[in-house]
């Protein structure tokens, strides 16, 4: 929704239609999210072989695994960037498989085959990144969107706080309505209605809804 209002054309998927994630750094990407032994993958996991069949020996016997996640992954890295600024999350495996297969730091580690490997999906980031990162991309679309959330007071900064890597770092609801991009939502000191004016309050419907459902639940 955010891509389709920004980009005033369509959602980020469309506009970014033509990338996908690097064989090399998707490889990486299967060891992890594919393997039983990863238990807090488990919901990739289930995701990502919905329609694959095995059989005892872990063999698949049917169906293909859904590669529309391995794609998504890269496409918010190419829009967003690769994160920085959570230590947690930097020393997760699937962030080791990022700096390994798309970081010049990764190129540099990596010899022999593996690194050359490395070296391509590299350059496959930088030039999907040179033409669709919102912080600097030429398509026309995302540099579209990159003008119009920059000329909106907090645009950029409350997008950004909203694809936070980490969900624990994210933007509230609280977060949202507080920030800079929604003060000219939000009443100003000494603004006055007249009798026919409909007042709606965001945290009235809350406290209506709650109150309501408190008094359903006491019949």
């Amino acid at each position: 929704v955010c891509s389709t209002f920004f980009t005033g054309h369509a959602p980020y998927e469309e506009i970014l239609e033509d990338v996908v994630c690097p064989c090399n750094f998707k490889n990486e990407l299967r060891k992890i999210w594919e393997n039983e032994d990863e238990a807090q993958y488990s919901v990739i996991r289930s995701i990502v072989l919905a329609d694959v069949y095995k059989d005892e020996d872990g063999h698949i016997i049917e169906g293909e695994p859904d590669e529309v996640l391995y794609d998504t992954l890269y496409k918010f890295l190419v829009l967003f960037g690769i994160p920085e600024d959570s230590q947690e999350i930097f020393e997760s495996k699937v962030m080791t498989a990022i700096k390994n297969t798309l970081t010049h730091e990764g190129r540099r580690n990596k010899k022999g085959k593996g690194g050359r490997k490395a070296q391509s999906d590299a350059h496959k980031f930088c030039r999907d990144q040179r033409k669709y990162s919102l912080s600097h991309g030429t398509n026309h679309y995302i540099s579209r969107a990159r003008d119009t959330l920059l000329s909106m007071d907090g645009g950029m900064d409350l997008l950004l706080s909203l694809v936070r890597f980490n969900p624990q770092e994210r933007a509230s609801a609280l977060d949202v309505l507080n920030s800079p991009f929604m003060a000219p939502l939000r009443e100003v000191d000494g603004c006055k209605y007249s009798e026919e004016d409909e007042v709606l309050s965001f945290t009235t419907f809350s406290t209506f809804n709650t109150t309501r459902r408190l008094l359903a639940s006491s019949k």
